[in-house]
């Protein structure tokens, strides 16, 4: 009896060990990697999980406000907020790139929930139009580019945890910073 269960347990180690062989038909029948399963960070070594916390949060910056600024654009502003969301749009999607390029970035569920607000806020911006979405658009601006320098100083930039993703973040600050800057003038004039 124990001889027969240790002959099918070595008979299985080494189907199993075959089945790892490129060629073999039990090789082909496991699936294909997936970019999902790229992106999942339980599987990448190459990223902390601070790093690859502050990059999913830093993407999720990103992305909200490349929509906002794609919103901007679709409701047909003009002048110096049609100019500001060019620039949100072309900057916050270098950044975006510059961010995917570091590493895995991580979808756990603060960031989730900061992907649901970011949609949230959107839906509600894009109810207003003419000069009223303008207002409504800049002023958001001002208030989402004031919460990323916060979360960038306080959720960001302490999770980082190698100097790339450091160097990133701390470049990422001033942008936002000045972008908050323009987003203050321009509401001033408005």
């Amino acid at each position: 009896m124990k001889r027969l269960l240790l002959a099918s347990l070595l008979i299985a180690f080494a189907a199993s060990g075959q089945a790892q062989q490129p060629g073999h038909k039990a090789a082909a029948a496991q699936p294909a990697p997936t970019a999902a399963m790229a992106s999942d960070t339980s599987r990448s070594t190459s990223t902390s999980k601070g790093d690859s916390f502050a990059l999913g949060l830093l993407a999720a910056v990103n992305e909200h406000e490349i929509a906002a600024a794609k919103q901007a654009k679709s409701k047909k502003v003009s002048g110096p907020v049609l100019d500001y969301a060019t620039r949100m749009e072309k900057e916050h999607g270098e950044n975006l790139t510059r961010t995917k390029a570091l590493g895995a970035l991580s979808n756990d569920a603060e960031i989730r929930a900061q992907k649901v607000k970011g949609a949230d806020e959107l839906k509600t911006l894009g109810q207003q139009n003419g000069s009223a979405y303008a207002k409504a658009y800049m002023d958001a601006m001002v208030k989402g580019h004031e919460q990323a320098l916060n979360l960038i100083d306080t959720k960001m930039l302490p999770s980082a945890a190698t100097a790339p993703v450091k160097k990133h973040l701390t470049e990422t600050r001033a942008h936002v910073a000045n972008h908050l800057a323009a987003a203050k003038e321009i509401v001033a004039t408005l």
